[in-house]
């Protein structure tokens, strides 16, 4: 079972027109009756917004729906009572060929075959049925449409003559009041129309000022995390693409190579220690060891002459026998300075000497 589409229900204000005998009327009497009701409803709907209204045909006449203001359905009304001609033989369509009902009443919104909104409910069943009752060159309204007037205004409510009541085909009754025609009533309709169209398009153009946004922006939604997403985007986007990373230097191109390259580095020379000539042992067959002469002071030789400074020794290299450095002398040792003096003047040493000189004095 298909359920039911739920719609609103609204307060609607009806005008329903009905032209007098008009299957009665030719083709060509239709057509320029039609065009004419047309022309007329047409400028009596101008000055209201198109929003305001819904208009529809019914083959023999049309109603139009208002759902803001009853106003504009009264000022409708008489703004087409005034375009109709009294005389009926100067006009195509004078006012003795319409009925006109006046009628405020709940309704819901439903397509009608055409998939246009149309309506259904009570509102414009009764709208339709007080436009049967009224007379040719009559506008009859119901005592809804005329308690939305009573107390608005009293150029409104002097419009409105109470007639009696009338009862549709169904049986069901209707207190009916007639209206007027009245110029100045239909000033002051027109002059609050125009403050209504007024305040609506400054309030329209407002709403569109805040609304209104650069073509662009359409497609990025509003939101403020969602623009900082996009900034984050296009902050790494420009990171990735844009910014290059320094190039690595050369192997060859750093500054302690390129300085090696420019400035060679100087050899450092190495002299060479005198060695300390010692002398060759004596004979096991010598009975009589070298005099020892006395000792001189330190620095000076026997003869007078000053001794020369010792030998430097190369302290690069070990004793092969001791392990320890050459030139590293034990001076603490009074026999070491004795047997080095000895070795410094030139005179020849013992071999036993030379043996204590090596294992003792280095």
């Amino acid at each position: 079972m298909t359920q039911p589409i739920h719609t609103r229900t609204q307060v609607v204000s009806f005008l329903f027109i009905d032209l007098v005998a008009f299957s009665k009327e030719s083709t060509a009497s239709q057509h320029q009756i039609k065009t004419v009701l047309i022309q007329h409803l047409g400028a009596a709907l101008a000055p209201i917004p198109v929003s305001e209204y819904r208009l529809r045909d019914t083959g023999d006449g049309a109603f139009v729906a208002f759902w803001s203001n009853p106003e504009f359905a009264l000022y409708t009304a008489l703004a087409l009572w005034q375009a109709c001609s009294t005389d009926s033989g100067s006009s195509a369509l004078p006012r003795q060929r319409l009925r006109v009902g006046l009628h405020i009443g709940t309704v819901k919104e439903t397509p009608d075959v055409e998939g246009r909104i149309n309506y259904v409910g009570d509102g414009i069943n009764a709208a339709k049925r007080i436009q049967d009752l009224a007379e040719p060159g009559q506008i009859l309204a119901s005592r809804s449409f005329f308690d939305a007037f009573d107390h608005l205004d009293a150029d409104y409510s002097s419009l409105f003559t109470q007639c009696g009541s009338g009862d549709d085909k169904h049986g069901r009754s209707y207190e009916l009041f007639s209206l007027s025609f009245g110029d100045a009533a239909l000033a002051k309709l027109s002059q609050e129309i125009e403050q209504h169209t007024s305040s609506s398009r400054n309030a329209t153009t407002g709403e569109q000022k805040k609304t209104d946004h650069p073509k662009w922006a359409a497609f990025f939604p509003h939101k403020p995390i969602t623009w900082l997403s996009l900034g984050l985007g296009l902050t790494l986007f420009v990171a990735v693409y844009f910014v290059k990373e320094p190039d690595e230097p050369p192997k060859d191109s750093s500054p302690a190579q390129s300085a090696a390259k420019v400035m060679p580095v100087p050899k450092i020379a190495t002299s060479t220690s005198p060695t300390i000539a010692v002398a060759p042992p004596a004979a096991a067959s010598d009975p009589m060891p070298a005099p020892v002469s006395s000792p001189a002071r330190p620095g000076t030789l026997s003869s007078g002459k000053t001794r020369p400074p010792p030998a430097r020794v190369d302290q690069g290299t070990h004793n092969a026998k001791t392990g320890k450095l050459p030139g590293v002398t034990n001076v603490a040792n009074p026999r070491c300075t004795s047997l080095l003096q000895k070795a410094g003047t030139g005179e020849p040493l013992s071999s036993q000497e030379q043996k204590e000189m090596v294992s003792t004095c280095q």
